[in-house]
């Protein structure tokens, strides 16, 4: 059977996990682009800054095995909903620190609620594809990791330049109480979604349900423990890999959308949204003239 005769509402759903991806990175990005300005306004040393990115990461490390037991819980429809207002919540409160440790706080507190969206997108998976498509579709949605910290430079610098360093926080944080919205008023299980055919909901329950088989028949009817699991070498040669990944993505995560805000201008420049180069004049209550490193584009005043 076909995809078209299927149907494609599958696609369309994970659609909205990737846009919540892009949204749940952007916020998380904004606070590395925004960096050097804030560093600026609020005399605030790198040592200062490691302690407000290490209060994301230990947050957001302590949270994503509960994130995955409260989405069970609540059910992937109400959990990604309400995970994605503390998120927001969590982003657009940046605005209102007044120096590094009030920042460390809301930091740690997204890094609680951004937990949950990759733990929420491989649920989705697992209950609307079958095995054979699961792959493909994790793909997709894990593509909004990259467009979020992709997008995060020239909108956190544009909001800087434009409005100041609270806005970035304010837009890139209120983006997701609307996303949450659609979520909970758009989703449903396969099981219960009006506008799934007939066809299509067959083609994912019954490749669930075969998949179910034959981990009964592989398993021996018995679930797999902790105990048993932590001894077998698959498990490690995954872990292992996987975990030294991961601090070379958060450490990336950190660092790199800084260094990109430095460049970001040069998409501003020229743009109609943008008179002029947005870094080439003090700003008062901004320093957002701190972002950029002076001479890269001519001019003594410059900075972009």
């Amino acid at each position: 059977m076909t995809t078209q005769r299927i149907g494609r509402l599958r696609w369309w759903i994970i659609s909205l996990v990737t846009l919540g991806t892009v949204l749940n990175y952007l916020a998380r990005s904004s606070l590395s682009v925004a960096a050097p300005t804030l560093k600026a306004t609020f005399d605030m040393s790198t040592q200062q800054y490691s302690w407000v990115v290490a209060a994301f990461q230990a947050a957001y490390t302590v949270s994503q095995p509960l994130a995955g037991l409260a989405l069970d819980w609540m059910g992937v429809r109400l959990g990604f909903a309400l995970f994605a207002l503390g998120w927001s919540a969590a982003n657009c409160c940046h605005a209102f620190a007044t120096g590094w440790p009030s920042f460390a706080v809301f930091r740690g507190l997204l890094g609680l609620t951004e937990a949950a969206a990759i733990p929420a997108g491989i649920k989705v998976v697992g209950e609307w594809f079958p095995p054979v498509e699961r792959t493909v579709a994790t793909g997709w949605f894990n593509i909004g990791s990259s467009l979020g910290a992709m997008i995060a430079p020239p909108v956190v610098v544009f909001c800087i330049a434009v409005w100041g360093w609270e806005s970035a926080f304010i837009v890139t944080g209120s983006v997701g109480f609307l996303w949450a919205a659609i979520w909970y008023f758009g989703y449903r299980n396969p099981e219960d979604h009006p506008r799934l055919s007939a066809s299509e909901r067959e083609h994912i329950l019954g490749g669930r349900a075969a998949e179910d088989a034959a981990s009964d028949v592989a398993a021996g009817d018995a679930p797999l423990g902790w105990r048993t699991l932590i001894v077998r070498r698959d498990f490690w040669s995954i872990a292992i890999p996987r975990s030294l990944r991961n601090r070379h993505g958060r450490h990336s995560a950190s660092s790199f959308p800084s260094i990109s805000s430095k460049r970001a201008a040069w998409i501003l420049k020229g743009s109609p949204l943008s008179p002029g180069c947005p870094f080439s004049r003090p700003m008062p209550d901004r320093s957002s003239a701190a972002i950029m490193h002076p001479g890269s584009c001519g001019g003594s005043t410059c900075r972009c």
